[in-house]
């Protein structure tokens, strides 16, 4: 990780636990116990089975209104589920929650109803830097969708291990 976060505690819910959420959470593990702290905290995990993963703990959930009503203040979208991302993302941002989206998909044909509630509810967006990376942007003064003046940072990390960028994301949104 290349920067840390300050004293404060990052409370996170995650809508996903394929390979890549199972990688982040595992990360997020290694992380605290390096640390000797819980400075990350996952308070949900959004899937639509439980039972799919065996035994698992309190913060696994399927009800989407879980990631509403808790503590969180950034819910990462790892889903790959673009049909119920539109209708959860724009629903957490009602609700002061912002987002990090890992789904270029989601992204390129869905911006301007992301950006345009989330500059609604005052609430940031993060686009995974795994993401961006390799997301076209047209970014010109004739661009019906985008003006640039809300941009302040193009950043990315270059690297092929998604979880890994995602993790320097959330410690990202906290900087």
């Amino acid at each position: 990780m290349k920067k840390k976060a300050d004293g404060r505690k990052i409370n996170i819910s995650i809508i996903g636990y394929g390979h890549i959420g199972k990688e982040v959470v595992s990360g997020i593990t290694t992380y605290n116990q390096r640390n000797n702290d819980n400075k990350i905290n996952v308070v949900n995990i959004l899937v639509k089975d439980k039972q799919k993963y065996g035994e698992v703990d309190q913060s696994f959930t399927e009800n989407p209104d879980d990631l509403i009503n808790n503590i969180s203040d950034l819910v990462v979208d790892l889903s790959g589920d673009i049909t119920n991302s539109l209708v959860y993302l724009p629903r957490l941002m009602e609700y002061k929650k912002s987002i990090l989206i890992a789904d270029k998909i989601l992204l390129s044909d869905h911006a301007e109803l992301i950006f345009s509630k989330a500059r609604e509810n005052n609430v940031r967006v993060l686009i995974g830097s795994c993401v961006s990376s390799s997301l076209p942007i047209n970014i010109s003064k004739n661009s019906p969708y985008y003006d640039g003046s809300d941009c302040k940072e193009v950043r990315g990390n270059g690297s092929t291990e998604v979880s890994s960028a995602i993790l320097e994301d959330i410690f990202y949104f906290y900087s």
